[in-house]
């Protein structure tokens, strides 16, 4: 598990033509440069920063920072335990940059106004801008691949879909949750699991219904309305040319047919 835990929080600004000696640290440092630009130098590296853009440095690595113009610095410095980070330069990219910002904005506020827990809050924010690094940069040999990316957010939606709440969910819906549009989830859906969502999901319903049936003695309409079906008749006509037998035999039936309608 991840885990960061502050060391100190700068927030300064560079005069123009300002120059900070090599240095290195222990621990972890992120700077973010919300206005202004210059150079900074990380192990030998140059990188030319400018408005919000974003440097990450490891511990021990030494680097130095020369400002072309005013610049407004915000400066994290934290351990880090779970994972280890290499040195990289993050230009200007909308929504990543903003998103990071705003979470060094909160980090300023906390730090300043030392509320109770505020070293905890921290510590949550600067965790949140790891991940998102990580999920950020494209270069990280950790990064999963686009199929693995997909095989997840699969192996998630059906994991939702299993649940109860979900069972009778729009499967756009579900494809939002996942991050993805609902045209390009039906399409890698069917590609990992061999059948649409739309049937996955009445094939959950079934088994539900198959437990519900079996375990409860819920009546054929309770069943139907736990099961995500309009009505007790609809789910009665569709339980009946699914396995060619009522809710209510497959009931009296019980486990001893389980061999010839697999409960799953």
């Amino acid at each position: 598990m991840i885990k960061a835990e502050l060391v100190t929080f700068i927030h300064y600004n560079h005069p123009s033509l300002d120059y900070v000696l090599p240095q290195s640290h222990s621990c972890y440092e992120i700077v973010f440069y919300a206005h202004g630009n210059g150079r900074t130098t990380i192990d030998h590296e140059i990188y030319n920063y400018k408005d919000m853009d974003m440097v990450l440095i490891p511990p021990t690595m030494v680097h130095d920072e020369k400002s072309e113009q005013s610049t407004e610095v915000y400066c994290v410095l934290f351990n880090l335990t779970g994972i280890e980070l290499n040195s990289s330069y993050y230009a200007y990219e909308a929504d990543f940059s903003d998103q990071v910002f705003q979470m060094m904005v909160d980090i300023k506020e906390a730090y300043l106004a030392r509320e109770p827990y505020f070293e905890s809050y921290i510590n949550s924010v600067i965790q949140q801008i790891v991940i998102k690094i990580l999920r950020h940069d494209k270069s990280n040999p950790d990064q999963p691949t686009m199929d693995e990316q997909n095989r997840r957010a699969i192996e998630l939606s059906k994991k939702l879909l299993k649940e109860k709440i979900y069972l009778n969910a729009d499967l756009s819906v579900i494809a939002e949750n996942i991050g993805y549009s609902y045209d390009y989830f039906r399409h890698i859906f069917k590609d990992h699991v061999g059948m649409s969502p739309k049937q996955y999901q009445l094939e959950q319903k079934m088994n539900r219904a198959k437990e519900l049936l079996l375990q409860s003695e819920l009546s054929v309409q309770d069943v139907a309305k736990q099961c995500g079906f309009g009505s007790a008749i609809a789910f009665n006509d569709f339980f009946t040319k699914k396995l060619k037998i009522t809710p209510l035999k497959f009931r009296k039936l019980g486990l001893s047919h389980v061999d010839k309608v697999k409960l799953e």
